[in-house]
């Protein structure tokens, strides 16, 4: 598969891929705990949570791609982060149903998510059965927010008086075009995430709370999985602190300003495992069924892959907040599966086991230098085990100022930049 963006197609991708991702941090803290130390397994090796590489691999895809991307932090127009029912009603979000909706975003069909879908139960003409849609079911109940009455106009001055607490500018102006469109309700929804219905009579406006009926959690398993980073340097990674002053007292008559403490490590190479199976999506039966014919249009792309690879090359050197800046990545190695005997039904999935553990990663005893020595032989003997049923196609990255490649032609190996 071609990794350039005038390559970018439609078509579904078919193979199974994985690979491994190297991040390097030289005083830096890629992923703290809630302590604010570099997170630790039991054993004192340091490591990284998947969530730490996606949020650089979602920054990087929504900010410098321009994709949509579901799972991200989202403000009204008060200032307060999106609740789940904010983010699925925005207005960039192209779909008939939450599904469809979710399945937009390319997060969500690379990685996943868990949504809550309702049950609507509608008759047929033909028939007394009550089918299952995909639809959102909504009911009236019970509200707390007083009706509006009214003897003149309707202004947004005056539905801020009365409803500011409960609603934001964005959802009045949606009363406001509703009054004037002359329609006799609108729905809107609260800061609170709450769906709300107002219905519109010459002097008074009412709100009902709707209420989603049959509510169920419904689990998309994305094709892109990422391990946890375990760090492979073989030399020790030590974490350390440092104690850092404030620009200001604790409280008024303090003669000291605050005292504090960041948490670092001096050097740490965070090795992770990925895969990326299309069957998750192509194979999921809720998915099929209830997107029926339009289900082929969300599966996974070739371009959602080219995107995924480009975003770790370029994601974590893109992330420069205060802990991050020292972390770059530093390697890639990707790799595509084919089967050699062509099968029907699911796409054939190699049983390759978990890399990381193959990998090492050493300093040269040369003094000075800021390379680092990647060795990858034991990851390329696994992979040779499955080229009797599969033929294999790999590409290799590395950050060539900052790594030596083991026995790797240089012929072989792309620039990760």
């Amino acid at each position: 598969m071609e990794d350039k963006k005038t390559n970018e197609t439609d078509v579904n991708y078919t193979k199974f891929a994985c690979g491994i991702f190297i991040v390097r941090a030289d005083n830096a803290n890629f992923n703290a705990d809630f302590s604010g130390m570099p997170r630790e397994l039991p054993d004192g090796r340091i490591y990284s949570t998947d969530k730490a590489l996606k949020y650089c691999i979602r920054k990087y895809l929504h900010e410098v791609t321009g994709e949509n991307v579901f799972v991200w932090r989202r403000y009204n127009a008060d200032g307060n982060p999106f609740t789940l029912q904010e983010n699925m009603a925005r207005s960039d979000l192209k779909g008939s149903n939450p599904l469809e909706k979710a399945l937009n975003n390319i997060d969500i069909r690379l990685f996943g998510a868990t949504l809550a879908i309702g049950k609507e139960k509608q008759k047929t003409e033909d028939s007394d059965v009550e089918p299952e849609t995909n639809e959102v079911d909504t009911e009236e109940s019970e509200t707390d927010i007083n009706s509006l009455s009214y003897s003149s106009a309707v202004t947004l001055e005056l539905l801020k008086d009365n409803w500011g607490d409960f609603f934001d500018n964005t959802e009045f102006e949606k009363i406001l075009s509703a009054i004037i469109s002359k329609e006799k309700k609108v729905k809107i929804s609260s800061k609170d995430g709450d769906d709300y219905e107002i219905k519109i009579a010459k002097t008074k406006l009412t709100p009902k709370k709707l209420e989603i009926k049959n509510k169920k959690n419904f689990s998309i398993t994305g094709p892109c999985q990422i391990t946890y980073g375990i760090n492979a340097f073989e030399n020790k990674s030590q974490p350390y602190p440092s104690q850092i002053q404030s620009a200001y007292a604790s409280k008024r008559g303090d003669s000291q300003t605050t005292l504090g403490l960041q948490h670092r490590a001096d050097e740490v190479h965070y090795v992770f495992d990925f895969t990326i199976n299309p069957n998750n999506l192509q194979e999921d039966g809720p998915i099929n069924a209830i997107l029926k014919n339009n289900a082929k249009n969300y599966y996974l792309k070739e371009k959602d892959v080219i995107k995924f690879i480009e975003s770790m090359r370029y994601g974590v050197n893109y992330v420069t907040s205060t802990t991050k800046t020292g972390a770059i990545g530093e390697f890639l190695l990707f790799v595509e599966f084919e089967r050699k005997n062509s099968v029907t039904g699911p796409i054939p999935v190699p049983f390759v086991p978990i890399l990381q553990t193959k990998v090492k990663i050493t300093k040269p005893n040369s003094d000075g230098t800021s390379k680092r020595t990647i060795d990858i032989q034991g990851v390329l003997e696994v992979l040779k085990k499955f080229e009797e049923n599969y033929t294999i196609t790999k590409k290799i990255y590395c950050a060539k100022d900052f790594v030596e490649l083991d026995s790797i032609p240089e012929k072989d190996i792309l620039e990760i930049y």
